[in-house]
Order: structure tokens, then C-alpha cells, then sequence
């Protein structure tokens, strides 16, 4: 849930803001997306794959001017 969550909320976000031509998507993630610690590996990928998702949202989106 940890990345499908945002996932599918960007893309109901998506489908309006495309037919605004405007918006933009913010996704919080911690700092174990970039340096991972002991014990927290499959929180460390969950956000790491939230920031990888959250910069191909806004090369993929950019050119609907969503951010």
C-alpha cells in the first residue's frame, strides 16, 4: 500500500489535471528512499519507489503543465 496508495491517487489526480492543463502532485517520502538502515528494507523500497514515481510523474505530465 506504502506505493500503490500514491500511485493510484496520482493517476485519478492525473485525469483531472490533464483536462485542466494544470496542477500539481506533491508525495512525501522519508529519507530511507536514499540511504536505506538495517531492519527497514522493504520500507526503504516502498519510498525509493515513491521518488522514482514521483519524478516520472513529472516528466510524463510536465507537458500538461503538471508539476
Amino acid at each position: 500500500m506504502n506505493l500503490k496508495g500514491y500511485f493510484f491517487m496520482a493517476q485519478e489526480a492525473a485525469r483531472v489535471m490533464i483536462a485542466k492543463r494544470s496542477g500539481k502532485i506533491i508525495n512525501v517520502a522519508s529519507m530511507g528512499g536514499l540511504s536505506p538502515r538495517p531492519c527497514r528494507g522493504s520500507t526503504a523500497i516502498t519510498k525509493a519507489g515513491m521518488i522514482s514515481l514521483t519524478k516520472t510523474l513529472a516528466v510524463e505530465l510536465g507537458q500538461y503543465d503538471i508539476g
